[in-house]
């Protein structure tokens, strides 16, 4: 079987820019996971405080119910400030 023909690529910026590139990147990637946790922590907590149970919560956030419990306690224990620590 014949091997195929290897395209090239072409150099457009120097390695050292694209290494640069991708740590920002991965580094707004990060940022936007941790507000993204937030949002869900802070959606919990309105929930809550609109009657929603526990579970009904967690499930509506994506959370385990544990994981629910452990955000309440923090809440509870530390307000806003429990919900940037990581349950």
């Amino acid at each position: 079987m014949a091997r195929p023909v290897e395209l090239q690529i072409v150099r457009h910026v120097p390695l050292e820019s694209l290494q640069k590139e991708e740590r920002r990147l991965s580094e707004s990637i990060r940022s936007l996971k941790k507000s993204e946790r937030m949002l869900q922590r802070v959606t919990f907590v309105r929930m809550r405080y609109s009657g929603y149970s526990v579970e009904e919560a967690s499930a509506a956030v994506g959370f385990t119910t544990k994981t629910g419990y452990n955000v309440q306690e923090l809440w509870n224990e530390k307000g806003m400030e429990g919900l940037v620590s990581s349950p």
